[in-house]
């Protein structure tokens, strides 16, 4: 939904969102990795745009907790 906002809204395209959760970044790779079992709908979808690549959310290197 967020990327579909700034897609519409390029103004907004130079303020960057991070998140920052180390649980959120491994399971955005264990989505990547497994695309195959993922049902029709969302094949045909990525094979489109990836909805698990985000071009303007970013992950937080260190998370605040951890700091």
């Amino acid at each position: 939904m967020l990327y579909e906002y700034w897609s519409l809204h390029p103004e907004l395209q130079d303020i960057p969102i991070y998140y920052a959760s180390s649980l959120a970044k491994k399971c955005m790779a264990v989505y990547q990795t497994y695309v195959n079992a993922m049902n029709e709908k969302i094949r045909r979808q990525i094979a489109l745009n990836n909805p698990f690549i985000f071009k303007h959310i970013s992950n937080l290197k260190v998370s605040v907790c951890e700091v």
